[in-house]
C-alpha cells in the first residue's frame, strides 16, 4: 500500500520509502512476474502432472494414488481435472484480494 505526497510516492507501512526509487521498480516488476508464475503456473503444472498421468493410464497405480492421490480420487474418473480448476480459482480470487483492495 502507498500514499502520494506532493507528486512523490511513499509506501504506507514504511513512509520513510519511496516508491519511485529503482530498487522499489524492481521489486514491484519481479512481484508481478511471480504472482503470475504461481496464479498460473501452479494449476497449470498441476493440470499437466495429473494429465500425463492419466494419459499413461495410472490414475489407479497404488503409488500414484500414495503420492498425489489426494489431487484426483475424490472426483469421478472423469473429472480428474476438476482439483486445478479449483486451484486456479482459489489462486485467482486471493490474488485479486491482494492486488486490489476494496478500499
Amino acid at each position: 500500500e502507498w500514499d502520494s505526497c506532493l507528486g512523490e510516492s511513499f509506501f504506507v507501512s514504511a513512509p520513510h520509502c519511496s516508491c519511485e526509487t529503482d530498487r522499489a521498480v524492481a521489486v514491484r516488476a519481479m512481484a508481478w512476474v511471480l504472482v503470475f508464475v504461481f496464479v498460473l503456473g501452479v494449476p497449470l503444472c498441476l493440470g499437466w502432472v495429473l494429465w500425463w498421468i492419466r494419459s499413461r493410464g495410472r490414475l489407479d497405480d497404488p503409488e500414484v494414488r500414495a503420492r498425489i492421490g489426494q489431487l484426483y480420487m475424490c472426483y469421478t474418473e472423469e473429472q480428474w481435472w476438476w482439483e486445478a480448476t479449483i486451484t486456479t480459482r482459489r489462486l485467482l480470487l486471493a490474488a485479486s484480494v491482494s492486488l486490489f483492495p476494496m478500499e
